[in-house]
């Protein structure tokens, strides 16, 4: 992933965009005007976005694109126990989460599948798809309550 921002975009929003660390000498308020601007930012930047992310991580996308192309999509949860808190979603998991079972944690299909199923892949960005990346993936144990941990 590009490390710094094409011109034109404030380096803060290019992290903002592409999931990448914001820059340690990132002017904190453009975090705010971001909460304002990000949907007319991923109508300006999505080109530059998507082909530099799925150059870089083919058969993924960035939080942001599934943000505001994919909002209310959900990437279907193949098996384990758990209940998620309210629907606020991460490249389409639910992000916060209860009772996550230590044994049998919520399992999704992964990014690739989602984009498979959907007939969202690039052409050339299928064929340089491993087998791995349809495996299924586990809620991130980050994501589980401290208590469930």
């Amino acid at each position: 992933m590009k490390t710094t921002a094409p011109t034109g975009i404030r380096p803060e929003y290019w992290s903002l965009l592409t999931d990448a660390p914001y820059p340690r000498r990132g002017n904190p308020f453009w975090r705010l005007v971001w909460i304002a601007r990000a949907p007319l930012l991923w109508v300006q930047h999505r080109e530059a976005v998507l082909a530099d992310w799925v150059r870089e991580r083919p058969g993924t996308r960035p939080n942001s694109w599934w943000q505001f192309e994919m909002p209310l999509r959900q990437r279907d949860q193949l098996g384990g126990q758990g209940s998620c808190r309210q629907m606020y979603l991460w490249c389409g998991i639910p992000r916060q989460w209860f009772n996550v079972s230590n044994r049998n944690p919520p399992v999704f299909e992964s990014q690739a599948s989602f984009l498979k199923r959907n007939q969202l892949l690039w052409p050339e960005e299928e064929a340089r798809l491993q087998p791995r990346d349809f495996l299924p993936q586990m809620l991130p144990k980050a994501w589980w309550p401290v208590e469930d941990v």
